[in-house]
């Protein structure tokens, strides 16, 4: 996958939440989530980012939230529709 914007360089961390473990979160606050750390480039003076998922991260269908930690502490979400590919 691939993001544009401003000041990407701060991003220090990625990582992809699927519909199930936020289902699962969302069914008991004492269960945090843990998401699937991804591999990412940023690139074109830190306006460009592209996120590497890992093997079977993106296997199940439906809604995830990508998830990108700055180096600051701060989360930004992404939303992100996890569909079948058509045969």
């Amino acid at each position: 996958m691939q993001w544009s914007g401003t000041a990407l360089e701060a991003i220090k961390a990625v990582a992809l939440y699927t519909g199930g473990l936020m289902t699962l979160a969302a069914q008991s606050e004492a269960v945090s989530q843990v998401g699937v750390p991804a591999q990412f480039a940023i690139y074109d003076s830190g306006k460009r980012i592209e996120v590497y998922f890992a093997e079977g991260s993106t296997e199940v269908s439906g809604k995830a939230e990508v998830a990108f930690q700055t180096a600051g502490g701060d989360t930004l979400r992404a939303p992100l529709f996890i569909v079948k590919p058509t045969p």
